[in-house]
Order: structure tokens, then sequence, then C-alpha cells
């Protein structure tokens, strides 16, 4: 059984922050009301939870069942429970996608940024929150999940940007040196 699966029941108690986490990334965002946003790897909605109200459209998508049956408890969210390396999506549907704390998990990077190109709007953003693979609970994280059989890449703000502008977007890096840092931008469009 996937671990995803197992955490579902009790993730937004041991994965707090999600509050300060929404903060920033609406303020990096500048979201509108009536913005179609994908919260791609969101788990059970623990980030996508405090958009309701403030944007129009949220979607949450990810691989676990688990974790997408305790997200459709959201009101005002949908829920899909689909791998990020192959998204039910129309091209060009999404205003946003944010990925929080969940590139790490990705097997395919390659195919997941294909992805998000593809379903994001021209002129759309896409926003990440990961962990600083520099500081000592990242160290420790990526440990425990080596250890629980999973294949986390943890990545430097400066290397994750560099897999970004080689798969064609433009980003920005915010928060470079703290614990969680911030990338945010588009496609670069031809």
């Amino acid at each position: 059984m996937n671990f995803f699966n197992i955490i579902a029941p009790v993730y937004k108690y041991i994965h707090p922050g999600a509050k300060q986490t929404f903060e920033m990334v609406y303020k990096i965002g500048n979201f509108k009301k009536e913005d179609k946003l994908l919260d791609l790897g969101g788990g059970v909605g623990r980030v996508a939870g405090f958009f309701a109200g403030k944007v129009d459209d949220i979607t949450v998508s990810d691989s676990s069942k688990g974790m997408i049956e305790k997200c459709k408890s959201i009101n005002g969210v949908k829920c899909v429970v689909s791998p990020a390396e192959k998204l039910p999506f129309e091209n060009g549907i999404f205003d946003k996608i944010i990925i929080i704390e969940a590139i790490h998990h990705f097997d395919d990077l390659g195919k997941v940024l294909a992805e998000v190109k593809r379903i994001l709007k021209p002129g759309g953003m896409v926003i990440i929150e990961e962990i600083n693979a520099k500081k000592i609970p990242a160290i420790a994280m990526m440990v425990i999940e080596r250890l629980l059989g999973m294949t986390s890449n943890v990545y430097v703000a400066r290397d994750l940007l560099s897999v970004f502008q080689k798969n064609g977007f433009e980003m920005k890096v915010y928060n470079e040196n703290k614990l969680f840092y911030y990338l945010a931008g588009g496609v670069i469009r031809n």
C-alpha cells in the first residue's frame, strides 16, 4: 500500500504550517477571484482549502487515493486522483498551479513539468514551495523517506531553478536560504 494512503487520515496534523504556506503563496501569486487554480500533488488539500472563497475554481490533484478521499471533505475544492506525470486536464486550462512540498516526490520531474506547461494558460503562473536540501530537517526527512522506500529528491533552490529553466520556465526564487523556499514564474512562450 502507498505510504500516503496510510497516513492520509492524520497528514494535516503531522504536517503543520499550511496557513503560513498559503499566505506566502497567495502573496507571491497575485491571485484573482476568477483564477482557475490547480494544487498539484496537493494531498488532503491542506493548502488548497485556504483558497476557498478567494478564487472561484480550485482543484487538488494527487496520486494517492487516500489523500484525495480526505480532500473531498473540503467545501469548494474539487479533488482528482491522478499521477502528476499524466494529468486528466485539457490544454491551457489553469491560471495558477501550485506545487507545495511535492516536487521531491515526483518520479519523473521532466514529464511533470511538460504536463504543467501543457495545462497552464498562456501568461499563467506556477508557484512552488520546497524544503531546502541544505537544512538539517530536509536531510532528516530524506533519510526517513528513503527508509520508507521512497525515492525522494530534495533540491536547493538554485538546482531546482535550473531544472525549471532547462524545461522552458522563467522563474524567480524567494526565501532562498530559509528552510522552505519558493519558485514562481511561468512558461517562456516563443
